[in-house]
């Protein structure tokens, strides 16, 4: 899915405007990257992922760094990975 495609099926679902989803979305996004730089890892639902520092690609703008892409390296399998086993 694409990102208009995130925003179109989350506003569908909590019925909110696209306008609000997208703020909605973008916020989330935004703490997953800040905890992912803080940390070097996340836990999701579906494992546990940390960065390869070797591949973050980001820019400067205004300011702000502007995060254009990230490498994830899977280091164990989530919740959803197991059941799927079963």
């Amino acid at each position: 899915m694409i990102k208009s495609e995130y925003i179109k099926d989350f506003s569908f679902r909590t019925n909110l405007t696209q306008k609000q989803s997208k703020k909605i979305l973008e916020s989330v996004y935004v703490h997953l990257i800040e905890v992912l730089i803080d940390q070097q890892e996340v836990f999701t639902h579906i494992g546990k992922f940390y960065i390869d520092q070797q591949h973050v690609h980001n820019q400067f703008y205004k300011g702000q760094q502007k995060i254009l892409k990230i490498k994830l390296n899977k280091i164990e399998r989530g919740l959803i990975n197991e059941r799927s086993k079963k």
